[in-house]
């Protein structure tokens, strides 16, 4: 019996079961397909499928034993929210979401991204119980591509090999989706000695980038695929300019046509670091030279015309006739827009030969006894330009130059010793220079001995250079007057010395010798002069004894 209960009690609670499962199941949240539930494709409640961006088309799954007797309705969510009608649609249990929609979802997602769409089916049946199946369509993102990227894109470099930025550049590359194939510049691949690689690491050696020119210098990454980077290194050049020079400088010009220096001036210039800049010349007084008339260009090479070096001005100076000196220094200008000026200096010499003067004549006295033209005599020689070869005479003899003249601090003597030797009369003497005029120079020669009048008598008279008035030894002559000073306001006493004449010896013999003569003549000096002596103290001794006696 109690079998029979048990088979009899089965059917109700079969019932009931199924009437719980319709009840709750959605209060359950139930995903896992029970027999007979919606699936994908047969395969279960999820399924992935993929999305190819860079081929786009709607992505479709199929819902298998949905029907059953029963009304479906579909929601279909991402991250909770429900996507609108157009953007999915469903035809025969297949379901589709449209590439439209999923290219704007997928939008800054990466290969490999996860899109996931809940779909909840809801079966209604005829008994009025629904069934609620939630199941999950996972769509996987491919086939975006990623451009290759440079950081940073952009550099700067200075060529100036001082400065701090004169270094090597480095710039990174995120490669993206694609591949390095090479790099170019200007259309062309960078030679490998250009640059440096150490992984993604990319970089540009300074001693490349130093011979690049000024400015923007486009290095461009040629990728596989997609966007080609670029790296833009602008290059600047602090380098202190050079500035132009010419050489020689200064240069000389003889303004005498016999020089040797009467030459067209050749000269270098150099441009420096302003090699593209067309330069002009002009001198100090403004002119501008001619091309062609006044210079010529040969390369770096100028060449100063003779027309023009003859013409440059000169300043006269106070040049002594031992020295030409340096005349006026003129300037050349080189100069060009925003360049620094050059100047050339050329230094005016004038080595036109001067001849030797001599202004003046000399005069000598041959009597040892005069006070004046008995010295050496000094020639008022300028040699100009010249040298002295020779002195010679009136005949043509050489002057010995010891003995006969000398050089003395730079003058020309003749010397006392040999004028003495020369009789009285006027001698002109020959200075042979090395060139030019032979100047010459006259000496007259005298002799103011005064020679005796008497023919007996060989003392010399001789003029007092004071007074003039001769001293005549003659003891045959008065006595002078003297003349006395007053004495105590008395009348003056003229006392007159009497000729006195000295006893005579018998008159000598004719036969006496000439050399008597000349004795007895030296006597009657030394008498004379006891006279004079006597006479004075006659006249000492008066005066003497007439002034006792008043006293």
């Amino acid at each position: 019996m109690i079998k029979n209960m048990k088979k009899v009690l089965i059917v109700p609670i079969l019932i009931m079961a199924l009437i719980c499962q319709f009840l709750f199941a959605p209060m359950k949240g139930t995903v896992k397909a029970a027999p007979g539930d919606p699936t994908f494709d047969n395969k279960g409640t999820t399924i992935t499928k993929e999305f190819d961006i860079s081929n786009p088309v709607d992505v479709s799954a199929v819902l298998d034993n949905a029907s059953f007797n029963s009304t479906i309705s579909y929601d279909i969510k991402v991250s909770g929210n429900s996507i609108k009608s157009n953007e999915y649609e469903i035809i025969n249990k297949t379901i589709k979401i449209k590439s439209a929609y999923l290219k704007t979802a997928f939008t800054g997602k990466q290969n490999g991204d996860v899109l996931s769409f809940t779909v909840t089916v809801t079966r209604n049946y005829f008994m009025g119980f629904p069934s609620v199946t939630n199941l999950t369509f996972n769509i996987k993102l491919k086939g975006v591509t990623v451009n290759a990227t440079l950081s940073p894109a952009t550099a700067t470099f200075d060529k100036y090999i001082s400065s701090g930025n004169y270094s090597d550049k480095t710039t990174i590359l995120n490669k993206g989706t694609y591949n390095l194939v090479k790099i170019t510049f200007g259309g062309y691949t960078l030679p490998g000695y250009a640059y440096s690689v150490s992984g993604n690491q990319y970089t540009f050696k300074k001693e490349y980038l130093a011979g690049l020119g000024v400015g923007s210098n486009i290095f461009t990454f040629d990728m596989s695929g997609g966007t080609d980077p670029t790296f833009t290194v602008t290059i600047s050049d602090t380098t202190p300019l050079e500035a132009p020079s010419v050489s020689p400088n200064p240069v000389e010009f003889d303004i005498y046509s016999g020089g040797i220096n009467h030459v067209p001036i050749e000269v270098t210039f150099d441009k420096g670091s302003y090699g593209m800049c067309r330069f002009a010349l002009k001198d100090n007084t403004g002119y501008v030279l001619q091309y062609g008339s006044d210079y010529t260009v040969n390369g770096n090479n100028y060449t100063f015309n003779l027309t023009y070096l003859e013409k440059l001005k000169t300043v006269e100076k106070e040049v002594t006739p031992l020295l030409r000196g340096t005349l006026d220094m003129p300037t050349v200008t080189f100069y060009a827009l925003g360049v620094p000026d050059t100047v050339l200096t050329i230094n005016l010499i004038d080595t036109t030969p001067i001849d030797a003067t001599i202004s003046g004549s000399g005069r000598f006295d041959l009597n040892k006894l005069s006070l004046t033209d008995r010295s050496d005599i000094v020639v008022p020689l300028q040699l100009g330009t010249r040298s002295l070869v020779k002195i010679t005479d009136k005949d043509g003899a050489v002057l010995n130059r010891t003995s006969d003249c000398c050089n003395l601090s730079g003058q020309f003597t003749f010397l006392m010793t040999y004028l003495d030797t020369l009789p009285v009369g006027t001698y002109t003497y020959t200075f042979d220079m090395d060139g030019g005029v032979d100047p010459t120079f006259v000496i007259e020669v005298v002799d103011t001995t005064i020679t005796p009048t008497n023919p007996d008598d060989d003392t010399p008279v001789v003029n007092n250079p004071d007074d003039g008035t001769p001293v005549v030894n003659n003891p045959d002559i008065d006595t002078p007057i003297v003349n006395i000073p007053e004495q105590d306001n008395e009348t003056k006493i003229i006392t007159k010395v009497v000729k006195t004449t000295a006893t005579t010896p018998a008159k000598t013999t004719k036969t006496a010798t000439k050399k008597s003569a000349k004795t007895g003549d030296t006597a009657n000096v030394l008498l004379y002069g006891v006279l004079v002596s006597l006479g004075f103290a006659v006249i000492v001794v008066t005066l003497v004894s007439k002034k006792r006696r008043k006293m």
